[in-house]
């Protein structure tokens, strides 16, 4: 049993113990033919999970959408109060989505676990099919329970600061080898987001204008800016350039011309900035 467990989660890990028994037992459900107790402990192990993330998040530091969730979860603990109990799980995948574990899609697949699981505890004559509750297995496994905790803030602090250590590559390939398999890899979209703006702002902002005054340091996030648009346009064309826009207003005209290294890997870069941008960078470039 427990290998074809293994063969199961075929090299995905649950890091938490309790989601990992919890799902355990889901699967020992399942492959002695007792859907409904199968479901009913797989949701056990998607709301344990998600707490379990949200508690990790605060400890790194994170505020947001995790920190709400887990005070949630202590006053309905403190209060001893059902209905609060209740309505967290109500919220719990919307909670889970804001956080960025999961995106839109993953949800809807897990709001079907959810919805089996409402069904199970309450139609003492349903059974769901042995290929719904496999399927439900896989999908709490692929998209939530198997994946990182890494996410927000955080993870693209950890990844700025990482570029300016010695030990970060700093030949190009080995530069978008080293971020795809260390950061980009298990990340969801939010990350992306919250990366591309870092990118854009790291040559301007007090906390990090240092490290990226060099123009080596601003041609490795030119490099990692245009990896990001390779695996995550979507990313790029939805948030680049309202985003940009805005930030660039702030920019004084003489710092305009930090951006320059991005515009040879992201040519792409240039339209996102807007025309009263694009002439105050041009009228730098002359005053050279």
């Amino acid at each position: 049993m427990d290998q074809d467990f293994g063969h199961f989660c075929s090299g995905k890990k649950v890091v938490d113990p309790t989601s990992r028994r919890l799902l355990s037992n889901a699967w020992m459900s399942h492959t002695s033919g007792l859907g409904s107790a199968a479901i009913m402990e797989l949701w056990k192990a998607v709301m344990h999970n998600t707490k379990f993330k949200a508690e990790f998040l605060v400890e790194e530091g994170e505020g947001g959408q995790a920190k709400i969730l887990v005070d949630r979860i202590r006053e309905a603990e403190r209060n001893k109060d059902k209905r609060q109990h209740q309505k967290i799980e109500d919220d719990l995948l919307e909670f889970a989505l804001k956080m960025g574990l999961i995106d839109e899609s993953q949800k809807k697949d897990l709001e079907r676990i959810k919805e089996a699981r409402n069904l199970c505890a309450h139609d003492t004559e349903f059974e769901p099919p042995e290929w719904q509750v496999r399927s439900h297995l896989k999908d709490a496994l692929e998209h939530l329970l198997s994946q990182p905790a890494r996410v927000g803030k955080r993870a693209v602090d950890r990844l700025l600061d990482d570029m300016g250590t010695k030990s970060f590559p700093y030949l190009e390939e080995n530069i978008r080898e080293y971020v795809q398999e260390k950061y980009f890899k298990q990340a969801r979209d939010v990350f992306f987001t919250n990366l591309l703006k870092a990118l854009l702002r790291a040559p301007f902002g007090e906390r990090r204008r240092e490290q990226f005054k060099s123009l080596e340091a601003r041609k490795k996030l030119g490099i990692v800016l245009d990896e990001l648009k390779r695996g995550h346009p979507n990313v790029f064309e939805e948030d680049c350039g309202p985003f940009l826009e805005r930030y660039l207003d702030k920019v004084a005209d003489k710092d305009l011309l930090m951006l320059s290294p991005f515009f040879k890997k992201t040519p792409e870069l240039w339209d996102k900035m807007g025309v009263p941008n694009q002439i105050r960078f041009k009228v730098g470039v002359k005053k050279l």
